[in-house]
């Protein structure tokens, strides 16, 4: 988890590049927490650049930490 200072923002952009197995990005769960602890992704469809392929993309923001396939 990475803390920010406090401020008021609109959009999150995350920049990856594969893994250590192959060129495939595996995020299992984002969360992004308000100063009383409420998860403001939770329930949100994540948009993509269009081109890329994602499986799954509303467990992304599911609230499921725990991964199943």
């Amino acid at each position: 988890m990475q803390r920010v200072q406090t401020k008021q923002i609109r959009y999150l952009r995350f920049g990856l590049n594969g893994n250590n197995v192959n060129t495939y990005n595996h995020i299992c769960e984002i969360e992004v927490w308000d100063i009383n602890g409420n998860n403001l992704a939770r329930g949100i469809t994540p948009t993509r650049v269009s081109g890329q392929t994602w499986s799954n993309i509303t467990r992304i923001t599911d609230g499921n930490t725990v991964y199943i396939s």
